[in-house]
């Protein structure tokens, strides 16, 4: 009996010294003890008291010895090497915040540019048709014929005139106001030059896209335009100019 009681406390308080308990030590000193009492009552295998007295005596040894308290300068080094390691952990998460905050930056940069795009510009010169001017309908008469009437003759009036161009599959309808003195130079033509500039993002949404007319280089309409038909004018107005230069070309090389 006292043989099988020790073997079961020898191995629970080994299961128990892998638990990092204190407590394992006494059962395997008990263990010990147990089996000092078989060979004390059997009279047989005295050959284990070899094992077992010593074991005994170093299950009691390191029992005390875990109660007792780590000294200072053990403290120290375990401080030490906890600051070590705190200090490599804060660079560690420090950096990764760091990478995080720069690949959320440039995932954001280019789902702006995705969706906005690179914008661009361009500018070129039009004829555009004068429908109206203030409330008179020219009905493709002059423009001198409004300017010599009763109500074209105050120049300091400010007159709006309306206009139409197109630009590829595009009409625009627009509303201009301009000086009496600015309408009297084209008082001899149904049509006015203008200056357009449009502008286009090649992105997926740009809400900058915009259509502006130039009268003489000052800005007389500002017209927002869809992405849809601010890119197909702009691509309209690329193609014109692309031709017009390859026209020049061809035209320049028959006189050498």
């Amino acid at each position: 009996m006292w043989d099988w009681l020790g073997s079961a406390l020898e191995l629970f308080g080994m299961w128990k010294i892998g638990n990092k308990k204190r407590y394992a030590f006494i059962f395997s000193g008990l263990g010990n003890f147990c089996w000092l009492l078989y060979v004390y009552f059997n009279q047989v295998t005295y050959g284990l008291l070899g094992i077992v007295i010593p074991a005994l005596i170093i299950n009691i040894r390191n029992y005390l010895k875990w109660g007792k308290g780590k000294t200072s300068k053990e403290l120290k080094e375990e401080i030490s090497v906890l600051q070590a390691e705190l200090e490599v952990t804060l660079r560690t998460k420090k950096g990764d915040k760091l990478m995080k905050k720069q690949i959320l930056g440039l995932v954001l940069s280019f789902l702006l540019l995705l969706l906005i795009g690179c914008q661009k510009t361009i500018t070129t010169d039009i004829e555009a048709e004068i429908l109206t001017i203030n409330s008179h309908i020219l009905n493709g008469e002059l423009i001198s014929n409004f300017l010599s009437s009763s109500s074209g003759s105050i120049t300091n009036d400010t007159i709006k005139i309306g206009i139409k161009f197109k630009i590829g599959k595009y009409l625009f309808l627009e509303d201009l106001k301009v000086q009496h003195a600015e309408l009297a130079y084209y008082k001899n033509s149904k049509t006015i030059p203008l200056s357009i500039q449009c502008r286009a993002g090649m992105g997926f949404f740009d809400p900058g896209n915009y259509l502006r007319i130039y009268l003489n280089g000052i800005c007389k309409r500002h017209v927002k335009l869809s992405s849809e038909v601010a890119k197909n004018t702009f691509k309209y107005l690329q193609e014109e100019r692309t031709y017009a230069t390859r026209k020049n070309k061809t035209v320049s090389n028959c006189f050498y």
